[in-house]
């Protein structure tokens, strides 16, 4: 039995056929590709906003547990924290207290606060507690 090759008469056409496939796969591909590089964007900003949040409980209640400083003081540390890093958020909130956990007191900061996620249009509360041993009762 002989066995021949069978050539292709256009050898140019599935070159074209390949770099059609190449165009549709890539338009297929590239609005999910363009959506999770818009959510991972989103969700990194969201979280940024959560650190410095965090950031300003941790200072506020640091300040609020030194020797001879006030509840007010730890509040006022905070919100400079806030205002210097611009976060955006609403209903923002900042309770201080001291608790007193073991025979030992801590100074603890609340701070809450609404942001907006825009790609799925929705409110997100962002929360963050810091405490710090309470030098006045050492």
């Amino acid at each position: 039995m002989h066995c021949t090759r069978l050539e292709n008469r256009n050898s140019n056409q599935g070159s074209v056929r390949d770099e059609g496939s190449a165009i549709v796969g890539f338009a297929l591909v590239m609005p999910l590709l363009v959506l999770v590089l818009i959510v991972s964007i989103q969700i990194s900003m969201v979280l940024a906003q959560r650190s410095v949040l965090l950031s300003a409980a941790h200072t506020g209640a640091r300040t609020a547990a030194t020797l001879g400083a006030t509840h007010h003081e730890g509040k006022i540390a905070a919100l400079q924290v806030l205002s210097s890093q611009n976060l955006q958020c609403w209903n923002l909130t900042l309770e201080t207290s001291k608790t007193v956990v073991n025979g030992s007191a801590f100074v603890v900061v609340i701070a809450n606060c609404q942001t907006h996620i825009d790609w799925i249009n929705r409110e997100v509360s962002l929360h963050a507690v810091a405490r710090a041993i309470d030098e006045n009762s050492l």
